[in-house]
C-alpha cells in the first residue's frame, strides 16, 4: 500500500484498500513520522472506501493518535 509524506512529514496521504491492517498501518506511519520530525502538526488523509469498516477506521485513528499524539496531529480525516 502506498503511503506519501508531504513536505517533510507535514502531511501524510494513503488513498488504498486498508483491509484490516489499520494497527500495521498506524503504526508504520507513526514511525515514518517520527523519523521525518516534522516542524509542525501533521495532517492525515485516508480514502474513506478505503476501510473496510467504520472499526478500521476508528482503529487507524487510534493507533496514530496513541503513537503519534493528538497535539502533534493537525488533522485526521477520510475523503
Amino acid at each position: 500500500m502506498a503511503v506519501h509524506a508531504i513536505d517533510g512529514g507535514v502531511a501524510f496521504a494513503c488513498f488504498g484498500a486498508v483491509d484490516g491492517n489499520a494497527a500495521a498501518l498506524g503504526d508504520g506511519i507513526a514511525d515514518w513520522h517520527a523519523a521525518l520530525t516534522p516542524p509542525r502538526a501533521a495532517s492525515f488523509w485516508f480514502r474513506d472506501g478505503g476501510f473496510a469498516t467504520a472499526a478500521a477506521r476508528a482503529n487507524l485513528a487510534a493507533t496514530l493518535r496513541q503513537r503519534i499524539g493528538k497535539a502533534s496531529i493537525a488533522r485526521l480525516a477520510s475523503l
